[in-house]
């Protein structure tokens, strides 16, 4: 994860997420909230608004999609959508991204 980079985390009973813009892409780091365990097989959207983005599964517990308008300045409210085996959860965050100065 890059230091500075606009970031927010959320959480419930079962997982853990980080959501970190990096170069143009939504990096979501996710994994379980009892054990730390990265979550390995899952299937996650993110969604904002409009917007619904299919995140690719890069490693374990490590999820891209890309940011498109959320890369732009402002408050963008997400919705992570996550499925993995019969866990099936809701994270809501709220990514804020600075202008560039």
């Amino acid at each position: 994860m890059s230091a500075g980079a606009p970031r927010a985390s959320a959480q419930s009973p079962d997982l853990e997420a980080v959501v970190v813009l990096e170069g143009g892409k939504l990096m979501l780091y996710l994994d379980r909230y009892a054990s730390n365990e990265p979550l390995a097989d899952a299937q996650v959207e993110i969604e904002s608004g409009a917007i619904k983005a299919h995140a690719a599964r890069i490693a374990p517990g490590v999820f891209a999609a890309e940011a498109g308008a959320l890369a732009s300045p402002g408050k963008h409210a997400l919705t992570l959508v996550v499925q993995a085996g019969e866990l099936n959860d809701l994270l809501t965050v709220t990514l804020e991204v600075a202008p560039v100065s």
